[in-house]
């Protein structure tokens, strides 16, 4: 007998293919991708940046499975650093790419301390692309002898202005996912990914700064 959670999602899906098609199936049952919030401060324009570079900053205590044990941090440093690195090159933004994970992964101590911005002015940048991940968790529950996992996510980005130090473009997505047991930093890239897709694109061809 299906458990009420699978009936609701057939519900959902049945729904979603009368008003959005495939898109809205997946949203509606994996809560992916997600509803992404955006503001841009008037007069800020990041296409006028020559360079850009993406700080990722993720607590030490985030990405905790099931069993209580958090994934390495290094691991979802790079992994969404990589994948929104390449968002910004394909909105055509100058990146030194992977040249902010060492200074992300060398600060010691808690590292919503650290100083995201003076990193990107260590790289010569422009612009910061601040990624933070404030939330991300895995649970489980069982109802009627299934097993069903969820993933709990709140990121946030901002684009920062690395010589005013001022923000003027803010993003946040925050909500569960409904994915495999284990998926914690498939979610969370593919999170920050859709938050960096909203950032303005740069008219221009996509370069990597890495020397």
């Amino acid at each position: 007998m299906p458990t009420l959670r699978l009936m609701t999602l057939s519900a959902l899906t049945f729904l979603a293919l009368g008003v959005g098609g495939c898109s809205s199936v997946r949203s509606l049952m994996t809560g992916l991708p997600p509803k992404v919030e955006v503001n841009q401060t008037a007069g800020f324009d990041p296409a006028k940046a020559t360079s850009a570079a993406v700080v990722v900053v993720i607590g030490s205590n985030q990405g905790v499975g099931i069993y209580g044990v958090p994934t390495e941090r290094g691991v979802l440093v790079r992994a969404v650093n990589d994948a929104v690195e390449a968002k910004l090159m394909a909105k055509g933004y100058t990146v030194p790419t992977g040249k902010s994970i060492p200074l992300v992964l060398a600060h010691k101590g808690d590292p919503s301390a650290m100083d995201a911005v003076a990193i990107a002015k260590q790289l010569g940048v422009d612009l910061a692309f601040i990624v933070a991940v404030h939330e991300l968790r895995e649970t489980e529950q069982v109802s009627g002898g299934e097993r069903m996992y969820d993933q709990v996510f709140n990121v946030t980005a901002q684009g920062v202005g690395v010589a005013s130090g001022r923000t003027g473009w803010t993003g946040s997505a925050q909500g569960t996912a409904h994915v495999d047991k284990g998926s914690l930093q498939r979610v969370v890239v593919e999170v920050a990914t859709a938050i960096a897709e909203r950032f303005p694109s740069k008219t221009g061809t996509a370069v990597s700064a890495e020397k």
